[in-house]
């Protein structure tokens, strides 16, 4: 980051107002995905109604009816009651209402699901490969491939498709799967753009950077309910249960947009002002290709057609499901954005340097400090 900002005070304008900033793009070549393979025996069982998927120390379940995972449990505490499972909807936004530009016959396309096959498979790496396919009979028989790839300490990574060019319909809102986490999932951290709300037409009110928050605040009581707490450009985001000492991590290949709520788009969707919701206990967990951009349709023009999303394509994005003992435990191993293993956040990790400047003289003159800025010296 470069930031400007005022040395004094000058008439409206405080003392330390930040006139203007700036980002840009540092060489990451010292940025590593996470490929740690671990040889644990992985043991895979059938039953009448699912697949049962039990390691060391994990267990889970993939449904023959849904083909998500059910009831994934590390150190025998629950981190997601199910999914990830397809999700093609959000909450709108009064410019959605106005606007034309998305198909709304997806809003229940993701309630009826036809698993069409399950394969059961071990790659070169002795990791159980689970390779789901899908159709979604309500949608034109959109096609959605799901590979779940698991690792023997319990990390999943999960690998999506979704195919709707021949189905007939017009483009989708969102693009994503979402994930229900056990009550007390509540505090939350992420890699991307940040710390409010940004959406891929809205992202300038943004910036990218390490930031914390809590499931309850990401949602944004507005006048009228809308949909809220959408992130883009997610590297990884991270959800604590600090009550029970656990955390689920999920490390994007690439970037994603993710969303943290205590709502259901359905939910937001059934009211019209913000006092008739009521919050769920769990933790609806949004881990997404992407979403629709918002526009300007209530009094100008509908959304931008290259921030849509057309079913004329097939869409894929990937990401690793992480357990792991949240911080307030002596055994905590991994810490969300090291991924150099180094046991810190640092320069090396982020691919965006954090500098600010503040002039110790006067702007022409012929002194800058670099700014500590997190004050840690």
């Amino acid at each position: 980051d470069i930031s400007v900002t005022a040395r004094n005070s000058s008439g409206m304008i405080p003392s330390g107002y930040e006139a203007a900033y700036a980002q840009f793009r540092v060489n990451d070549s010292s940025r590593k995905e996470r490929e740690q393979v671990n040889g644990n025996n992985t043991a895979v069982t059938e039953s009448s109604d699912s697949w049962l998927i039990k390691g060391d120390n994990f267990s889970f379940s993939i449904s023959k009816n849904s083909g998500t995972i059910q009831n994934y449990q590390y150190n025998g505490k629950t981190i997601i009651e199910r999914g990830p499972s397809a999700n093609f909807w959000r909450g709108l936004t009064e410019n959605d209402n106005a606007g034309k530009t998305y198909d709304r016959n997806w809003q229940k396309a993701d309630g009826n699901v036809k698993v069409t096959d399950i394969k059961i498979t071990e790659n070169s790496l002795s990791q159980k490969v689970i390779t789901v396919s899908s159709v979604f009979p309500d949608a034109g028989n959109t096609v959605q491939n799901t590979v779940y790839t698991v690792n023997g300490n319990g990390e999943i990574k999960v690998s999506v498709s979704v195919d709707a060019t021949k189905s007939g319909m017009g483009n989708f809102l969102r693009i994503g799967t979402a994930m229900t986490l056990p009550e007390g999932f509540e505090d939350v951290s992420w890699y991307g753009n940040g710390p409010v709300e940004t959406f891929n037409d809205r992202k300038t009110n943004g910036r990218k950077g390490v930031w914390n928050s809590t499931v309850s605040d990401m949602f944004f009581p507005y006048m009228k309910t809308d949909d809220s707490g959408n992130l883009t450009d997610v590297r990884w985001i991270s959800v604590k249960n600090k009550s029970a000492g656990t955390e689920l991590l999920i490390e994007a290949s690439g970037t994603v947009e993710a969303q943290a709520l205590h709502f259901t788009p359905d939910d937001i969707n059934s009211t019209s002002h913000v006092f008739e919701l009521t919050p769920r206990k769990e933790t609806i967990l949004g881990i997404n290709y992407g979403s629709m951009g918002t526009g300007t349709a209530t009094c100008g023009p509908a959304t931008l057609g290259k921030y849509q999303l057309p079913s004329d394509k097939v869409y894929s994005w990937e990401y690793t499901i992480v357990p792991s003992a949240s911080e307030t435990e002596e055994n905590s191993s991994i810490l969300p954005g090291d991924l150099n293993d180094d046991k810190k956040v640092d320069i090396t990790d982020l691919s965006i340097m954090a500098l600010s400047l503040v002039g110790d003289r006067e702007l022409e003159g012929d002194s800058l400090k670099a700014a500590d800025v997190d004050k840690d010296g």
